[in-house]
């Protein structure tokens, strides 16, 4: 996923939110929808998981601790555009060395690699 100029995330502003647990929303060079876009999870200086699939999906508040994810509902007879089925959320935390969501994300993958 390639990012903008303007919204490339350095390390600086990475250590900038409250932590351990951040996350960041990155979307597709090129997606004019914002459908193609995922949320990346970092736990201290690891990247830890990340979440994607369809829907515009979006870091709604972070503190440090736990992360709230918002992601549209369409349904079936929506277009691209506007969605008609209100918006999922979820809550994403750091539990025993692991991220865990509530309700369950789909399309998630955990990872434990050092940010370099």
């Amino acid at each position: 996923m390639g990012a903008r100029a303007e919204h490339i995330v350095t390390a600086d502003v990475l250590g900038a939110l409250p932590g351990p647990l951040r996350a960041v929303r990155a979307m597709c060079t090129g997606s004019y929808d914002g459908n193609c876009a995922a949320v990346f999870f970092f736990h201290g200086n690891r990247f830890v998981g990340q979440a994607s699939g369809p829907g515009a999906m979006a870091v709604e508040t972070q503190d440090g601790k736990t992360v709230t994810l918002a992601r549209p509902i369409f349904k079936d007879s929506d277009p691209s555009c506007c969605p008609s089925g209100g918006t999922a959320r979820y809550q994403v935390r750091w539990s025993d060395g692991a991220l865990a969501a509530s309700p369950s994300l789909p399309d998630f993958e955990q990872h434990n690699e050092p940010v370099r």
